[in-house]
């Protein structure tokens, strides 16, 4: 076997759960990200996090979180039904909009390019 591979028989770690305190987060020093150059010359933050799986009427409070503890990529999508409580938490954010890096993705309902543009109108006008 070549050097540095691992054989898929060897056994994995155990999985850890990772639980984030908003106490925590508030005396911690945030750690610099690296950003990612876009072909369009956009830099855009190789760490970001993300909100899947969390209600619409608490996200808010993980966003303020995030962004207190220096995450400046936040990750959201319309199947996630949180989009209007990101938008009202960045809205609200201590750091200016232009600092943040919004990533969203469409619902597969929105095939073709008429319903495209309907999607990412309606993540705009959530955001």
């Amino acid at each position: 076997m070549p050097a540095g591979r691992v054989p898929f028989a060897q056994p994995r770690p155990p999985r850890r759960t990772l639980r984030c305190s908003t106490d925590a987060v508030n005396t911690a020093t945030p750690t610099p990200v690296p950003f990612i150059e876009l072909n369009d010359h956009h830099h855009m933050p190789a760490l970001g996090a993300g909100v899947w799986q969390i209600d619409n009427d608490k996200v808010g409070e993980v966003v303020h979180a995030a962004i207190e503890a220096g995450y400046r990529l936040i990750d959201t999508a319309q199947g996630y039904d949180n989009e209007a409580g990101v938008g009202a938490a960045i809205r609200d954010a201590a750091v200016g909009r232009e600092e943040l890096f919004l990533v969203s993705k469409l619902r597969t309902s929105s095939m073709g390019y008429d319903e495209a543009l309907a999607g990412i109108r309606s993540s705009l006008d959530a955001l």
